[in-house]
């Protein structure tokens, strides 16, 4: 049996079992604590009030009244009243928890409700955006070598023309990968900070380039990468 009273603040109709005589109450509607009574105060002269007071579709205070049901989850394949109030509540309860009847049943902590937090999205995005940004480093490395290099011979002496040409070749393409992995570094460093998804995607593309120093070994961590970068989409900040 239940007991039946209304909050002392916004009067909304509130339903306890009748076990919890006498301990505080918090109204879900405006979060006012109440200390449940012993007996059922709904109505003018008190007790338990009559079944025509729930045929109404309004209460004299305005508020509706629905007939008691106990505690528990309510799937929505099941039960479609049961999905239309799980999606009203979703945007009250960003976790998406299993809701009850009763108020004041303490809530579900399933973790299969919880989305995966900041935190261990971070910690998932962290290895392969750390590997690609060692490769990407010892690739721009080989990089400014293989470029300071190519200007170098080009200004030695007794080069045919032919030769410089192909240097100058080598050269445009050393600049180029440099650029490349600069923005590889970039984008896996804010690909660790869950910041600029675009970035941190656009970088991960790039390491799949075959075209330029350590792209093997770039390849494997960039499949990597794309593949995480999709599972933890939802915690990036931009």
């Amino acid at each position: 049996m239940a007991i039946e009273f209304r909050c002392r603040q916004c009067s909304r109709l509130l339903r306890t079992p009748d076990d919890s005589v006498g301990k505080p109450a918090q109204c879900p509607e405006c979060g006012g604590l109440t200390t449940v009574p012993r007996t059922s105060e709904v109505g003018f002269g008190g007790g338990r009030p009559a079944l025509g007071d729930f045929d109404q579709p309004h209460d004299p205070y305005g508020l509706t009244g629905d007939p008691y049901k106990p505690a528990g989850y309510r799937h929505p394949e099941i039960d479609p009243a049961a999905g239309e109030a799980r999606r009203a509540d979703s945007a009250a309860d960003p976790h998406h928890r299993p809701r009850s009847d009763n108020p004041y049943e303490a809530p579900s902590l399933a973790p299969e409700y919880y989305p995966p937090d900041a935190a261990r999205a971070a910690q998932r995005a962290s290895a392969p955006a750390l590997a690609l940004i060692i490769v990407a480093s010892i690739d721009l490395g080989l990089s400014v070598l293989g470029g300071l290099l190519m200007v170098v011979l080009m200004a030695a002496p007794g080069i045919q023309a032919n030769d410089v040409f192909g240097m100058g070749w080598n050269a445009g393409g050393a600049v180029v990968s440099v650029a490349i992995n600069i923005l590889i570094i970039i984008g896996m460093i804010n690909m660790r900070r869950l910041n600029n998804y675009g970035l941190a995607m656009t970088a991960a593309i790039l390491s799949l380039l075959p075209c330029f120093h350590c792209c093997v070994f770039k390849l494997p961590f960039a499949i990597w990468a794309i593949v995480v970068l999709n599972e933890v989409r939802p915690s990036f900040r931009s």
